[in-house]
Order: C-alpha cells, then sequence, then structure tokens
C-alpha cells in the first residue's frame, strides 16, 4: 500500500481504508474511503487486492473507471451497514449506486438483498403491533427477493445462500396473504382492508418477477440445486404458487432427467393422494415439454 502510493496509485487510499478497518478503525476508514470517493480516487492503474475474489467478475471493456468506483461504493455500503449507526435509506443509496455503476454485478445485487434481508429480520423480531408497514406489507420480502434473482442472474457465487432464502420467504409470504391480519397489529377496517390489499400487490409483483426469472433468466441448473425443497412444497394451495412451483420442477428435470425424474417419481408414489395427484401433474408437464419422453394423452 505504501508503494503504491509513492508510485501515485489512487488505489492506495482503498487500500488504506481496507487496512485501517482490519485493524479496528471503523470510523476512520468508512472517513478515508468518503474522501477517496468523493475525490473520486477510486480508479486503480493496476490490479489491487482490494476484493480480488469480486474483481474477478468485472468486465474488461473499457469500464475500469466505474467498476473501481462501483467497488469503492460497495465496500463502503457494507462497512456502514456494519457499524449500525446510519440511516438504512442512506445505505440503500449506497449499494444502488454501486449497482448503478456496475449493474451486471453479483456481489452488488447480493449485499443489497442481504440489507432488505436484515430490515426485514429486524421488524419480525419487534413486538406485534410495532412492525413498519413495509414488513406488513410484504414490501421487505419483495425487496429481498427481487435482488436475490438479479444477483443470481450473473453469477453462481451467491446461490446456496440466494436461492432457499428467497423460496422460503416467497412460500412464506404467499402463505399468509389470505389469512385475516391479527387486531393487535391494527383493529382498524381501513388499515386491515389496505394491508391486506398491499400484501396482495406484493405477491402478484413477486409471481410476476419469479416467472420472468424461471422461464428466461435463471439456468435450469441453478433450479436443480433447490428441486427437493420445491418438491417437498408441491401442495401449497395458492394455484398460481403450484404453477410456478411446477415450472421450476419441469425445468429443471426436462434438463437433468436421469438425476431428476427419481425425485418426482417419489411424489407420485407417495401414500398421501393430494401429494401424489399433483405430483403426477407435474409430471405430466415434465412428459410435455421435453423431448425426451412422448407426451401423455
Amino acid at each position: 500500500m505504501l508503494n503504491a502510493a509513492r508510485l501515485k496509485d489512487r488505489s492506495a487510499t482503498i487500500e488504506h481504508a481496507r487496512l485501517l478497518w482490519k485493524d479496528g478503525h471503523h470510523r476512520k476508514a468508512i472517513q478515508t474511503l468518503e474522501g477517496a470517493i468523493s475525490a473520486n480516487e477510486a480508479n486503480p492503474t493496476t490490479s489491487s487486492s482490494v476484493e480480488v475474489e469480486a474483481m474477478s467478475f468485472l468486465s474488461s471493456r473499457g469500464q475500469h473507471q466505474n467498476e473501481s468506483t462501483a467497488l469503492a461504493h460497495l465496500m463502503l455500503a457494507k462497512w456502514t451497514d456494519r457499524a449500525g449507526q446510519t440511516h438504512s435509506q442512506a445505505i440503500v443509496q449506497r449499494y444502488r449506486e454501486a449497482i448503478k455503476l456496475y449493474p451486471k454485478w453479483e456481489r452488488a445485487h447480493y449485499y443489497l438483498g442481504k440489507h432488505y434481508n436484515k430490515i426485514l429480520e429486524s421488524e419480525k423480531a419487534k413486538p406485534m403491533g410495532k412492525e413498519a408497514q413495509i414488513y406488513l406489507s410484504g414490501e421487505a420480502t419483495k425487496l429481498v427477493i427481487d435482488n436475490y434473482l438479479r444477483s443470481l442472474t450473473y453469477g453462481t457465487k451467491y446461490v446456496f445462500q440466494t436461492l432457499p432464502k428467497l423460496l422460503t420467504l416467497w412460500l412464506e409470504h404467499a402463505s399468509i396473504v389470505e389469512q385475516p391480519l391479527d387486531p393487535k397489529r391494527g383493529d382498524n377496517e381501513d388499515f386491515q382492508r389496505h394491508t391486506k390489499a398491499q400484501r396482495q400487490k406484493s405477491l402478484d409483483e413477486m409471481h410476476a418477477q419469479l416467472k420472468k426469472y424461471i422461464e428466461k433468466r435463471l439456468q435450469a441448473a441453478l433450479l436443480f440445486t433447490i428441486l427437493p425443497q420445491v418438491v417437498a412444497r408441491i401442495c401449497h394451495p395458492n394455484s398460481t404458487v403450484y404453477d410456478l412451483l411446477t415450472r421450476i420442477v419441469a425445468k429443471a428435470v426436462h434438463n437433468f432427467p436421469q438425476q431428476g425424474l427419481w425425485t418426482v417419481l417419489a411424489v407420485v408414489k407417495s401414500s398421501n393422494k393430494e401429494r401424489a395427484t399433483k405430483g403426477f401433474t407435474c409430471l405430466q408437464k415434465i412428459m410435455v415439454s421435453s423431448s425426451f419422453l412422448d407426451p401423455i394423452s
């Protein structure tokens, strides 16, 4: 870092901030990084050791200025998030600045989703009746899912952190949409009606996003990693949820028939009549959409 500073490599300031953070001087590290960003010093001329694993995903097509500045913004957002002394909206803005500078960066989308998940968990832990509207309406859940889906579009590093989590959050929200709101959260009829409508709106938006990503953007190999969890929830009462779950199964098994069919056939042979029926319907969809089997009439 000192040698880079002597050579007037402007990335030395970022390295200095990183070193301060590692040594426990968090406030000074944040101030140094803020100064580097404001002075537009996040423009390394040589490869830096800062977040080497993240930089491996960065493009080499003349976007070095934006990429390194995005890296600085992401570091600053992560540090201020961990410090817990900055308003959430300001932290979100820093994450979004990193995404704006480098939209196809998996890591930036993942950490923004992780921040929203932190908000979600914080609201869950509050006493009943004290939760914010972002939690009650399902908006926080939707934001976590949106950002995790975007991160999966640009890489696979966080697949085991994101896919199971977004599946759980989506299904949990879908299961409470039709449930009446607890009066402890507010017994006003307008409030109850508004919150229920917002929950349904959030679910509809989740479904639109999930359908788009399942059909066009997510690789079948990624969906295969959650096949057992999806099959376990195949009896979900919501018809739209069931349709999307069968789409996930069909796409995964269509691309990996030798490995995936065993999981589906186990459902078809279930002693639970409803589960077996839905498993058979799912198997029919796989057969119709797959070239390796003849459609069932």
